[in-house]
């Protein structure tokens, strides 16, 4: 009986605590796994709205829309803000950059050779009405090797430029690793004023100013190409010096020395100038393009009074006004003078010997003799025995030779010297020309 009311306690127990259980709250966790769960499986099941455009990569507009980017991506290639990319990268509109920015070498170098960075180009357009069509003008910057396989490689930073589809070429302009530029051949700049000297040895290349170059020292590797040079020390360039008008009160030592047009040097004081060469070709050059004459000059010297002393026409005929000599040493080296002979006409002689065979010998005269003189137009011969006869004479002159006869009919063997003058080819009617005396330049180059 004992047992049969425990049982019924436990069930009436249970009846009562399971409704009661039933009826709290859930725990936080299980409510947050819960929410998690059904967000999920309504994320799966939810519709992406929104539209885009073929090629242009979308982007996210909401949490369910899509859209098109401004990134356009055709063939490989990707654009901002535009179709049809041109590149592998096409911008159209600004950049900014908030880091280096590098145009590698397109490889690496070898003992045979450098390598070029890449290109950084720029381009503009104008138009052309000999083709009657825009043209595309462009300039490029690029590092370059220099020196390779050395013990000192080193680079510099050129200018290219092509006009058109041209592939660009080399300017003549560039940059050193020091900082050093060397510029293109025509390259002007304004005048440089200074009180000090003007450049140091290796480090202005060129200056071709279109003003005064003023300067205590002024020292290039190059030329330096002015109007006027105004100096009070030394000119020292690697390459030419050219000027229209000089003043210089040093020196000047260059490759070359020239004048801008027919402008001159107007006044070089102390050490005048020096000219040095270690080649085969020639230290100094001369040379006149005008039309040879005798009133073209292609050098002229002149004293105090400006008086022409000694000049050389572009005929190649050479003028002085005073005695010339040959400087001559003695044994015991003490040189003098010996005075050349002069003529009112203009002669070639040459001399020679010979024998008489019973009393007359043939002379013929020397081949390369007769292609520099005028035979045909007569010639002098002189005589001289150098043994005893009845004396000579000259007979039966022609182009090719004469003889040489005794007087009286003579039959000796004697033997003779001979000297024949004949007028040069080409100035046989010249005799006492007027002489055209250049004067001194007062002439200045234009820029």
């Amino acid at each position: 009986m004992v047992r049969i009311n425990f049982w019924a306690c436990m069930i009436a127990l249970l009846v009562w605590v399971l409704p009661v259980v039933a009826q709290q709250p859930a725990s936080a966790n299980y409510a947050k796994k819960s929410a998690a769960s059904a967000t999920s499986q309504a994320a799966v099941g939810a519709t992406v709205s929104g539209s885009g455009s073929t090629n242009f990569i979308p982007l996210w507009t909401n949490s369910t829309a899509l859209g098109s980017s401004a990134l356009f991506q055709l063939g490989g290639k990707v654009s901002i803000g535009k179709k049809a990319p041109a590149a592998t990268l096409d911008v159209n509109g600004s950049g900014l950059f908030r880091g280096v920015l590098q145009l590698p070498a397109t490889g690496n170098a070898t003992k045979t050779a450098g390598m070029n960075s890449q290109p950084f180009d720029l381009l503009s357009s104008a138009f052309s009405n000999s083709t009657n069509a825009a043209e595309s003008q462009h300039f490029r910057w690029q590092a370059e090797p220099l020196g390779n396989d050395t013990a000192s490689p080193s680079g510099t930073l050129n200018l290219l430029f092509a006009s058109g589809t041209g592939a660009p070429a080399e300017t003549g302009l560039s940059i050193g690793n020091n900082g050093v530029i060397t510029f293109a051949p025509a390259q002007t700049l304004p005048g440089a004023d200074v009180t000090g000297d003007l450049g140091d040895t290796g480090q202005i290349v060129n200056i071709n100013a279109t003003n005064t170059i003023s300067a205590s020292i002024a020292q290039f590797t190059s030329s330096l190409l002015v109007p006027t040079i105004r100096t009070t020390g030394d000119i020292n360039a690697g390459g030419n010096v050219a000027a229209a008008a000089a003043n210089i009160t040093g020196g000047i030592l260059a490759g070359s020395i020239g004048t801008a047009g027919d402008g001159s040097f107007a006044n070089v004081s102390g050490f005048q100038a020096m000219f040095q060469n270690s080649s085969t070709f020639e230290t100094l050059q001369l040379q006149n393009f005008a039309t040879p004459a005798n009133n073209v000059f292609v050098e002229a010297q002149f004293n105090k009074n400006g008086q022409s002393t000694f000049f050389t026409d572009a005929l190649g005929d050479t003028t002085a006004i005073g005695i010339k000599h040959a400087a001559v040493p003695l044994r015991n080296h003490q040189m003098v003078n010996v005075t050349s002979m002069e003529s009112t006409e203009v002669w070639f002689e040459d001399f020679g010997s010979g024998q008489l065979t019973g009393g007359i010998a043939t002379v013929s005269i020397e081949a390369s003799f007769q292609q520099i003189v005028s035979l045909s137009t007569g010639y002098h011969v002189f005589v001289t025995p150098k043994g005893d006869c009845k004396g000579l004479f000259v007979a039966n002159e022609s182009t090719n030779g004469f003889e040489v006869r005794e007087l009286s009919g003579g039959q000796s063997s004697a033997e003779f010297d001979y000297r024949i003058v004949a007028h040069r080819k080409g100035y046989e009617k010249m005799r006492l020309p007027v002489a055209v005396m250049p004067r001194p330049s007062t002439k200045v180059a234009r820029p």
